[in-house]
C-alpha cells in the first residue's frame, strides 16, 4: 500500500504538470468550498448502499451477520482499496473466515460476483447515457466500445452460469491439482448459488443505484467548480473510465480512470486545467475518502471483534495445553 501510495503521488504530480500546473490550481481555488460536505455525504451514501449488497450475500451465503457488523465488514474492505487486483475484497473474506470460520473458497466467490454486477450496474448507466445522447445528436463515438464490453460481460456471465464448461475446466485443473480441484469447486459451487438470474438482477440493481449515486459526486464536483454540462454526460464520462479502471484491475484504477475521464473531458470542450483539477477532485472525495474510512472500519472491527475471538482461542489453546500436561504428568507417575 505504501508503495502505491507513493506512485500515487508521483502520477497525481505528473497529471497535473501535463495539464498545466497554474491553470490546474487557479481551478482549485476556485471551487465553492459549501459543495465539499454535500458531496462527501453523497459518496459516503453510494458506499453504504454497497455495503447493504455486500450484506445481502452474506445472507444469501448463510451467514448470521448483524447489519452493523456487516456494514464495518465492507467498510474494512475499503482499506485495501489502493492495492491490485481484488485484495480488498480478499480483506473481507479474510475477516469473514477469522470471525466466522467461513472457508475463503466459500467466500471468495462473493468478492468476484460484486465485481460483476457492479459492471452490470454501470454498463446499464452507460447504455442509457449513451442512447440518450445519440437520440439528441450529441458526440456517441465511444458507444461502439461500449457495446463490445456491454457484450463481453454477457459472454462472461453466460459461461460462468454453465456448469458444464465450468465443471470441465474445474476437472481439467484436477489431473494438475487434486487440492485445487476440491477449492475450485467448493467455491464454484457458492458462485452458482449466487448468478441466478434473479439474485443478478437484484444486486445489480442495488449495483444501479449506488453507482449513479456516486456518479452525482462529478456532477456537484463539476457545479461547484462552474462546469456547465449536463447530468447524462456527466454521468457517461463517469461511468465509462470507472468500467476501464475495474476491467485493468489496476491499485484503485489509478491511472485508467484518470485517462478515460480526461479524454472525454476534453472531448467534451472542457479545459485541460479545469479537467484535471475536477477529476482530482473527484478521486480524492471517492477513492481516497473510501480509503479513510477503510482504515479506521478496519481498526474499529479488529479491536470490538477479532482482539476478543483470537484472545478466546489463545485461552482455549492455553488451557488444552495445560491440559495435556497434566494428563501426560499422571502418566509419568503412573509409569
Amino acid at each position: 500500500m505504501v508503495i502505491v501510495i507513493v506512485l500515487s503521488v508521483l502520477f497525481y504530480l505528473l497529471f497535473v504538470f501535463l495539464s498545466g500546473t497554474e491553470a490546474v490550481m487557479d481551478a482549485m481555488r476556485g471551487i465553492d468550498l459549501s459543495y465539499i460536505p454535500p458531496i462527501l455525504a453523497v459518496a459516503f451514501i453510494a458506499y453504504l448502499i454497497r455495503g447493504f449488497r455486500w450484506n445481502y450475500y452474506l445472507k444469501k451465503m448463510g451467514l448470521k451477520v448483524g447489519q452493523g457488523e456487516g456494514l464495518l465488514l465492507y467498510f474494512s474492505g475499503l482499506s485495501m482499496l489502493v492495492t491490485p487486483m481484488m485484495i480488498s475484497g480478499a480483506i473481507k473474506v479474510g475477516l469473514v473466515k477469522a470471525r466466522h470460520g467461513e472457508p475463503i473458497s466459500s467466500s471468495f466467490p462473493v468478492v468476484i460476483v460484486e465485481r460483476l454486477t457492479d459492471l452490470v450496474g454501470l454498463m446499464v448507466i452507460i447504455v442509457f447515457c449513451g442512447v440518450m445522447l445519440s437520440m439528441s445528436g450529441s458526440d456517441t463515438q465511444f458507444i461502439g466500445v461500449t457495446i463490445f464490453v456491454a457484450l463481453f460481460l454477457i459472454c462472461v456471465i453466460t459461461i460462468l452460469r454453465s456448469q458444464r464448461i465450468c465443471l470441465k475446466f474445474i476437472k481439467w485443473v484436477g489431473r494438475m491439482s487434486k487440492r485445487a480441484e476440491e477449492v475450485l469447486e467448493n467455491a464454484y459451487s457458492t458462485m452458482y448459488t449466487l448468478l441466478t438470474p434473479r439474485l443478478i438482477a437484484s444486486a445489480s440493481g442495488i449495483a444501479l443505484v449506488s453507482w449513479t449515486v456516486q456518479g452525482f459526486v462529478l456532477h456537484l464536483i463539476f457545479q461547484g467548480m462552474g462546469i456547465e454540462l449536463g447530468i447524462l454526460e456527466t454521468m457517461f464520462i463517469y461511468a465509462f473510465p470507472t468500467v476501464l479502471g475495474i476491467i485493468s484491475q489496476l491499485p484503485g484504477g489509478i491511472g485508467a480512470e484518470e485517462g478515460g475521464m480526461m479524454a472525454l473531458m476534453l472531448v467534451s470542450g472542457i479545459d485541460a486545467g479545469l479537467a484535471a483539477a475536477s477529476i482530482i477532485l473527484f478521486r480524492v472525495m471517492t477513492l481516497w475518502f473510501g480509503l479513510v474510512m477503510g482504515i479506521i472500519a478496519l481498526k474499529y472491527y479488529t479491536s470490538k471483534y477479532l482482539t476478543e475471538e483470537m484472545q478466546a482461542k489463545v485461552n482455549n489453546r492455553n488451557n488444552n495445553n495445560k491440559n495435556n500436561n497434566v494428563v501426560d504428568h499422571q502418566a509419568e507417575v503412573n509409569e
